[in-house]
C-alpha cells in the first residue's frame, strides 16, 4: 500500500509541474534567505538556548553582523507567558577570541508548571469524640486502730482433747501405779465484735490515666475532586492555513475506494484528484486523473494479511457451524470432523490438539487449551447435570464451556474473568461454540484490586503486598452481587485463578459452606493451606489429579 501511496504522490507532483520544477530554487533561496537577512529586529521571533550576536569582519568578507544560535528558530508569541528572556553571557572559544567580540547572549527559561492546570481535593470538615476509659493501678489501702475494745471481747475455747494413759504392767498391789488421764494444751481464742473496735481503713488516691483511640462509627468526610481551568499556555503560531501564493498548487487529501484497494486483477485504476491552484486572485480548483497501476506493485505484505484474515473467517465459520460435544476425557470433537486450515496451523504457536483448535486467544489464532485438560476432566467426571456453578478464572473459555457442556447449556453458570484484554475472545469463543454461561468482567473480591499477567493467564489480587500493575484498576463483584444480579444460589464452585483462591476462601466463609462441590487448582502454598484448613472442617478429598483436586462438603 506504501508503494501505491508513492506513486499516487508522484503522478500528483508531475501534474503540479511548474511546482516540481521550482521547488530546488525554492529551497535553496529559502535557505539563503533566512540565512542573510536576518535582522537584529527579528529576534522576539526566535527562541533558542543560546543566542549570540558577534561583529567580526571575518565573516562573510565584509562588516556585517554574524547571529550564532545552538538552537532552533521558532516563532514566539507575546501570549507565551511561559517563557523568561533575560540576559546571560555565552563563553567564545578561545580559537575565536581574537577576531570576534563576545557581547550579551538571549536565553529563556521555561516555567512549564504554570501552564498545567491542577485538580485539588475538598473535603469538609468532620469531627468526632474519640473513645476514652481510665486504665487505673491496684488500689493502695491500710487498716489503722486507736487501742482495744475488750468489753466487746469474748474467749471462746475449743473442747479439750483428754485421754487415759495406764502402764504396760499392771500389779493388784496398793502400791501399783495407777492410770492417768492426760489432756493437750488449752486451745482458746479471744473473738472481739469488728464494729465496736476503733478501727478504719485508709486509703490513697486512685492512680488512673487515661487512654484514648479513634472512634470505629465516626462518618468519613464528603471530599470532590476541583481541577483548574485549562490556560493557554502554547499561544497561537498559526491560527489557519496560509493561502495559496502566486503559482503554487494544492493537492486534496483523498483516499482510495474500498473496493479499489481490495482488487486482485491486474488491471490498471484510476482515481480522480482535486488539485487547486492559485492564478492572481482567484483560486481555481481542477481534477486530475491519477492512473495506478497494480500489475507493477508487489504487496505480499498485504496480501499475506488479506489470506490470513481470510483462512480466520472461514476456520471461525466452520467452528460455530459445527457442534462440538465433550467426551469422557474433556475433549471437543466436532460433528462433522472438521480440519483446521494449514495456514492457521502454520502460524499458532500454542498447543491445541485436546479442542481441535476451536478456541481463539486475544491475538485472533488458536488458543492454549490443552493446558486444562486436567480442569476439563475433573469437570466431567464430578460436577453433575443439576448443578448451579460459580467459576473465578474463565481466561479463554474452555473450562467454562466444558462446564456449560456438563450442565446440558441449562444456564445455571457464572464465568468470572479480571483480565480485560481477554474479554473479547472469552465472549467470541461463548458465542461460536454455542455455551450458555454468563461472563463477570472482574475478580472474586470485597473492593477493586490489581492485575498481574503472565504468559498463560492472570492473576488478580485486592490484597495491599500484591505486586501487580497499579494503573489496571480490576472491578470486583461479591458472592452476594453474582448471586443476586443472575438469580442464582451456587452449589458449585471452579477455581483456577492463579493463587485467587486463598484470599477468597478468607473473605468469603459463609459462601464456602453453602457448596456441595469445590474444585480447586493449586498454585501456591496459600491455596494449599486453604485446601488443607477445608479438610479439617469436614470436607472430604474425593479426587485429585496433577494440581487439581476436587472436595465434597460432607456436612451438606
Amino acid at each position: 500500500m506504501l508503494a501505491a501511496v508513492h506513486l499516487l504522490q508522484l503522478r500528483m507532483i508531475l501534474r503540479c509541474s511548474l511546482i516540481v520544477a521550482a521547488i530546488e530554487g525554492i529551497v535553496g533561496a529559502t535557505q539563503r534567505e533566512c540565512t542573510d537577512t536576518a535582522a537584529p529586529d527579528e529576534i522576539s521571533l526566535l527562541q533558542t538556548h543560546s543566542f549570540t550576536k558577534h561583529r567580526s569582519p571575518a565573516v562573510g568578507g565584509d562588516d556585517g553582523d554574524v547571529w550564532m544560535t545552538n538552537s532552533t528558530i521558532a516563532p514566539r508569541t507575546d501570549q507565551q507567558q511561559d517563557v523568561v528572556w533575560k540576559q546571560a553571557a555565552v563563553p567564545v572559544e578561545a580559537g575565536a577570541a581574537a577576531s570576534i567580540a563576545s557581547s550579551p547572549a538571549i536565553t529563556y527559561i521555561n516555567d512549564y508548571g504554570s501552564c498545567i492546570p491542577k485538580c485539588t481535593w475538598h473535603c469538609g470538615s468532620q469531627k468526632c469524640d474519640e473513645v476514652c476509659a481510665p486504665v487505673c493501678k491496684p488500689p493502695q489501702c491500710m487498716t489503722r486502730c486507736k487501742g482495744y475494745n475488750v468489753a466487746a471481747c469474748h474467749m471462746e475455747c475449743q473442747k479439750p482433747n483428754c485421754a487415759v494413759v495406764c502402764p504396760k504392767t499392771i500389779c493388784p498391789r496398793e502400791n501399783c501405779p495407777k492410770c492417768k488421764t492426760t489432756c493437750s494444751k488449752p486451745m482458746c481464742r479471744m473473738r472481739c465484735n469488728a464494729s465496736d473496735q476503733p478501727c478504719r481503713n485508709v486509703c490513697a488516691e486512685p492512680d488512673c490515666k487515661w487512654q484514648c483511640k479513634a472512634p470505629s462509627d465516626c462518618p468519613r468526610p464528603k471530599c470532590e475532586m476541583v481541577c483548574e481551568t485549562p490556560k493557554n499556555c502554547l499561544g497561537s503560531t498559526h491560527s489557519s492555513i496560509p493561502p495559496l501564493e502566486e503559482g503554487e498548487c494544492e493537492v486534496k487529501t483523498f483516499e482510495a475506494p474500498l473496493s479499489l484497494l481490495q482488487r486482485d486483477s491486474d488491471a490498471d485504476s484510476t482515481i480522480r484528484v482535486p488539485v487547486s491552484t492559485k492564478e492572481g486572485d482567484m483560486v481555481k480548483t481542477r481534477h486530475v486523473d491519477v492512473t495506478m497501476m497494480s500489475k507493477s506493485l508487489a504487496l505480499p505484505a498485504k496480501a499475506s494479511q488479506t489470506a490470513d484474515q481470510r483462512a480466520f473467517n472461514e476456520w471461525t465459520s466452520a467452528v460455530h457451524s459445527a457442534e462440538w460435544l465433550l467426551d469422557g476425557l474433556g475433549n471437543f470433537v466436532s460433528q462433522p470432523p472438521i480440519a483446521v486450515p494449514d495456514l492457521i496451523l502454520k502460524k499458532k504457536n500454542e498447543s491445541c490438539l485436546t479442542c481441535n483448535c476451536a478456541f481463539v486467544n486475544q491475538f485472533s489464532l488458536p488458543a492454549n487449551c490443552d493446558i486444562e485438560a486436567n480442569s476439563r476432566l475433573m469437570v466431567v467426571k464430578w460436577i453433575p447435570k443439576n448443578a448451579t456453578v460459580l467459576e473465578v478464572g474463565a481466561r479463554y473459555g474452555s473450562v467454562s464451556c466444558a462446564i456449560s457442556r456438563a450442565l446440558a447449556n441449562s444456564g445455571l453458570q457464572v464465568s468470572m474473568e479480571a483480565d480485560e484484554l481477554v474479554w473479547d475472545a472469552l465472549e467470541h469463543n461463548r458465542r461460536n461454540l454455542k455455551c450458555n454461561f454468563s461472563i463477570a468482567r472482574g475478580l472474586l473480591g470485597e473492593q477493586d484490586g490489581k492485575i498481574y499477567r503472565d504468559r498463560y493467564g492472570t492473576a488478580a489480587s485486592t490484597e495491599k503486598s500484591f505486586k501487580g500493575n497499579a494503573a489496571v484498576t480490576v472491578p470486583h463483584f461479591t458472592v452476594e452481587d453474582l448471586e443476586s444480579k443472575h438469580n442464582l444460589v451456587f452449589d458449585t464452585a471452579n477455581f483456577d485463578c492463579e493463587g485467587c483462591f486463598a484470599p477468597a476462601a478468607k473473605a468469603f466463609p459463609s459462601f464456602l459452606q453453602q457448596l456441595r462441590l469445590l474444585i480447586v487448582e493449586v498454585h501456591d502454598e496459600p491455596e494449599m493451606q486453604a485446601v488443607t484448613q477445608l479438610l479439617g472442617q469436614g470436607w472430604q478429598l474425593i479426587d485429585s489429579h496433577s494440581r487439581q483436586h476436587v472436595l465434597k462438603n460432607s456436612r451438606i
